[in-house]
């Protein structure tokens, strides 16, 4: 089955790229600041996720979409990246920074192994003028869909919480060449959110 692509027009500062299926019913989106964003996320991938993403489409993954925000996550036959998501104990080199391209903080921790896995998480936002349109927002190989503490799409106490519980016992595996290294501390930029859901962390 071929899928076909086209260019749409520009959007403020991003290039609209369609793709779809033969049979879709869904047209899933590709903007150029998606792009951007997918470049931190490149070497995770064994597989190119514009693959994934159309295989996907191809066999009508998308098909059933809804929501406003969608989290999926999808289980490919076969290995399709590396998850650098990993437990912590309090022996681990923990520190944060922002990644490249970000403007929020990630916890990271240092001489941890990655795995291989076959699951990849898509989250999409359903156009506003059309219900059956998705923009790709981010995806990356795994199987947590948790936000970052300092998510703005985060408007709930008790969601806030469960996130910061959640980071409190996870990290980031370091890569070189992924975080703007100025930004770099080991002093927790997450204690006012702590203090938000009425718990002192110093």
């Amino acid at each position: 089955m071929k899928n076909t692509q086209e260019n749409i027009r520009l959007k403020g500062d991003y290039v609209e790229e369609k793709v779809t299926g033969a049979n879709s019913s869904k047209k899933i989106i590709a903007t150029t600041r998606f792009k951007q964003h997918m470049e931190v996320h490149l070497n995770s991938f064994i597989i190119p996720y514009e693959e994934l993403i159309n295989e996907c489409i191809q066999n009508g993954r998308f098909d059933k979409l809804e929501k406003a925000f969608e989290e999926i996550i999808i289980e490919f036959p076969y290995n399709i990246g590396i998850s650098s998501m990993v437990e912590i104990n309090q022996n681990d080199n923990v520190f944060y920074a922002k990644r490249v391209g970000r403007d929020i903080f990630t916890k990271f921790v240092k001489n941890r192994e990655i795995k291989i896995v076959n699951k990849c998480v898509i989250c999409m936002k359903q156009s506003s003028s059309n219900a059956d349109e998705y923009f790709l927002i981010t995806m990356f190989p795994g199987k947590q869909t948790i936000k970052e503490p300092e998510d703005r799409n985060i408007k709930n106490i008790s969601i806030l919480e469960q996130t910061l519980l959640f980071w409190d016992q996870h990290a980031i595996v370091f890569e070189e060449g992924t975080i703007d290294s100025l930004s770099l501390t080991y002093e927790c930029p997450y204690n006012h959110l702590w203090r938000n859901v009425g718990i002192s962390r110093g």
